[in-house]
């Protein structure tokens, strides 16, 4: 049986193609927080990997061909923005989250931000596939456009597709759980982030929100589990957002939609 060792731990976890896809000061700091934990080296990778599953494993499918998709992009014109779309849509359908909100893409953005001012930038925080959705966002395409999240492939797509678009923006690995970015940004998105947040320690989100530099927050919840039930999310999730603001440090508006329901966050006296 392999020794209990650090590395061990990180060999372990990566030797998965899913989770080999984890930026590695994620999947470093998780092996540093197992090792004294445990005495087995299969219980301290099995804790790891259930933690990375809480942040990101569930939404992760080492299926996904990224070479193809980007492909598949580099052959739009760079002026056609109908087939970009197409493609964006196509491709969103690849990830659990973004694919749920599909079916109100045309409207979410437009109604969730439709009473803020267009944003010059905006920063996308544990963003999954959501950055493309961009050519249906306010400030599409002139926003430079920020993104940040753990799965290294899909950072790599989002910077193609950055690129492609000749936005000044780019997408970056970080770790929520311990850092808070540093770029500022006229509006910050948390799509669906909280939870995740949440099951890894409920302290992050407020720390989180507190340091940001933005003034304008849009965060979402989902309304079912990825299996299709409820489970009474609604009235868990509106509780959990007023426990957030119950400071009084934010102006709160609540959007519905099929599959999720949005809150968006200013910061009082900012208008």
């Amino acid at each position: 049986m392999a020794e209990l060792t650090l590395s061990n731990i990180i060999d372990g976890i990566t030797h998965s193609p899913k989770y080999a896809q984890i930026a590695p000061e994620v999947i470093s700091r998780l092996a540093e927080q197992e090792l004294p934990r445990h005495k087995k080296l299969s219980t301290a990778i099995k804790a790891a990997r259930t933690k990375l599953h809480q942040a990101a494993g569930a939404y992760l499918d080492s299926s996904i061909i990224y070479a193809q998709i980007t492909k598949e992009l580099e052959l739009i014109h760079d002026d056609d923005v109908e087939s970009l779309k197409i493609w964006a849509y196509k491709t969103m359908r690849l990830h659990a989250s973004t694919e749920e909100r599909l079916s109100d893409l045309e409207d979410f953005y437009r109604l969730a931000l439709g009473s803020i001012l267009q944003p010059d930038s905006i920063l996308d925080l544990a963003c999954g596939f959501n950055p493309l959705s961009f050519p249906y966002q306010p400030g599409f395409p002139n926003a430079t456009y920020l993104a940040c999240d753990i799965v290294l492939p899909m950072l790599d797509l989002i910077n193609a597709f950055l690129k492609k678009i000749n936005n000044p923006g780019y997408a970056f690995a970080c770790d929520l759980a311990v850092n808070i970015p540093d770029p500022s940004a006229d509006l910050a998105l948390l799509m669906k982030t909280i939870p995740l947040l949440d099951q890894l320690n409920r302290q992050i989100v407020p720390r989180l929100l507190n340091g940001l530099k933005t003034d304008v927050i849009l965060a979402s919840f989902p309304l079912k589990s990825l299996g299709g039930h409820d489970k009474g999310m609604l009235n868990t999730y509106r509780s959990r957002m007023a426990e957030l603001t119950d400071n009084s440090r934010f102006e709160v508006e609540e959007f519905a939609f099929h599959n999720e329901i949005a809150f968006l966050l200013r910061r009082k006296g900012l208008r």
